[in-house]
């Protein structure tokens, strides 16, 4: 195997030696932990691009067993909507219905 230097951010390089560190029995070197590292890297690439068709649908949609995750319209959370197709997820409907006073305390 070939083997060669590649320079990283002095910061950056501080940063994984004190996590290699902290955990000399999973990384024990800073070697070590910038290989797993850009392994772990690499391999999350490739199954996002082996997967995309799978988990995302054409407009773009996460994909659950023939139903699509949507984005909530207040906070941007991922959720499955219900029967009424609501924009919102649970939580932001809480407490829009809160607000205004439709849930009885």
């Amino acid at each position: 195997m070939k083997t060669s230097l590649v320079k990283i951010n002095k910061d950056l390089y501080k940063e994984a030696a004190e996590i290699a560190k902290a955990d000399k029995i999973t990384y024990p070197s800073i070697k070590n932990f910038i290989e797993i590292a850009v392994r772990n890297q690499i391999n999350l690439i490739k199954y996002n691009i082996e997967n995309r068709e799978q988990i995302v649908s054409e407009d773009g949609r996460l994909i659950r067993k023939n139903k699509d995750f949507i984005e909530c319209f207040m906070c941007g959370d991922m959720f499955l909507p219900g029967k009424e197709g609501n924009k919102l997820c649970f939580k932001c409907n809480k407490i829009i219905s809160r607000l205004i006073g439709k849930v009885k305390k």
